[in-house]
């Protein structure tokens, strides 16, 4: 389908993984993440869901990253990110794959208290193709663990493919294959849902 959200979500016109799968959609979606058969981030307005692989440079060439190159100091400067967002893309860049823990601690976002804000910048992070989670493993207490690392490192073919690419065939080809998922949509919740221009949609 090109484009498909983790969990039913009313504002967008389009299938979800786990009214697909289920119980078991979290099974698939840690797989698809391991693989790399899909990308997976908070993508969909800080919603997580999956993008196609052949969608990804082209919605990285629309994204403010995209405008910046990848310059994640640009992206701050000019508050497309956070103080704490970029330290966080920083931290990762600099030492990653990291698991959530090593990242908490890294931040200094380790205590409790801390959790909700810890996730939500996170969040930050991963809209703006800065970091992306690669894998999922299971500590002595059988709880999910998330390996972090930056886009770059993980999908540099796929920046450098958006990169070189127009924008107006980059927003082409997100338009068509959207529609030719949902049949039907308005162009106003299709800018919204990927910050194009609702003129051109």
């Amino acid at each position: 389908v090109g484009f498909c959200p983790l969990s039913p979500n009313r504002r967008f016109d389009l299938p979800n993984l786990c009214t697909f799968q289920r119980s078991e959609f979290r099974h698939y979606s840690d797989h698809l993440v391991a693989q790399r058969l899909a990308f997976y981030g908070r993508v969909f307005r800080r919603k997580s869901g999956f993008i196609a692989l052949d969608m990804l440079p082209c919605l990285y060439r629309l994204s403010p990253s995209g405008a910046y190159q990848g310059d994640r100091f640009g992206l701050y400067q000019d508050h497309y990110l956070s103080e704490t967002a970029n330290r966080i893309a920083g931290i990762v860049a600099a030492r990653g794959p990291l698991s959530t823990r090593e990242l908490r601690r890294a931040i200094g976002m380790a205590s409790a208290p801390q959790k909700h804000r810890f996730w939500r910048i996170l969040a930050e992070a991963q809209w703006r193709y800065t970091v992306v989670k690669t894998g999922v493993t299971l500590d002595d207490e059988h709880n999910y663990i998330y390996q972090w690392d930056s886009f770059e490192r993980v999908y540099q073919e796929y920046a450098d493919e958006g990169l070189a690419m127009d924008s107006l065939e980059a927003g082409m080809r997100i338009v068509e294959r959207f529609i030719s998922t949902t049949i039907a949509s308005t162009s106003n919740m299709i800018a919204r849902l990927f910050f194009l221009n609702e003129q051109f949609v």
